[in-house]
């Protein structure tokens, strides 16, 4: 993992990145507006690491959807950043912010395929494959529904 990257609130004047990030990694990208809308948001949490080279090296996106209750909306490494760990890092950082909120269970979707991102969730967090959606993407990959108890 890189030293010396910071998790940091995601502000507007990182917008521009976060829609670069969005289409260098997403298939289907979120609207600039949609992006905006989260950073105004109050129960999202959308936290960035900043990179020296491009706008930002990596984002993820939580949502509050009750009081004990948290679901992971999005979390991507820009390509040219992945396997230093960032994901890892975000991740570690937004399961202690939403413990620090009482959160106490944190759920999200992978697709069925995405050996990294399961390895990831599975293996370093913890996390339990507790359903699947079937033809959840608009490609019609499956998703599986992971959980992990805070």
């Amino acid at each position: 993992m890189t030293p010396r990257a910071s998790v940091r609130p995601a502000e507007a004047s990182d917008l521009a990145g976060l829609e670069a990030l969005e289409e260098a990694c997403f298939s289907e990208p979120w609207s600039g507006a949609l992006l905006a809308s989260c950073l105004e948001a109050p129960h999202l949490l959308v936290r960035v690491i900043p990179d020296e080279q491009l706008p930002l090296a990596a984002s993820a996106v939580a949502q509050c959807v009750g009081p004990d209750e948290a679901e992971l909306l999005r979390i991507c490494c820009h390509p040219d950043r992945r396997r230093r760990g960032h994901a890892q890092h975000l991740l570690k950082e937004l399961v202690g912010e939403l413990t620090a909120r009482s959160v106490r269970r944190l759920f999200l979707e992978v697709r069925r395929g995405n050996g990294a991102a399961l390895a990831l969730y599975r293996n370093v967090f913890d996390f339990e494959i507790v359903g699947e959606r079937t033809r959840y993407y608009p490609d019609g990959t499956d998703a599986l529904v992971l959980r992990r108890i805070l």
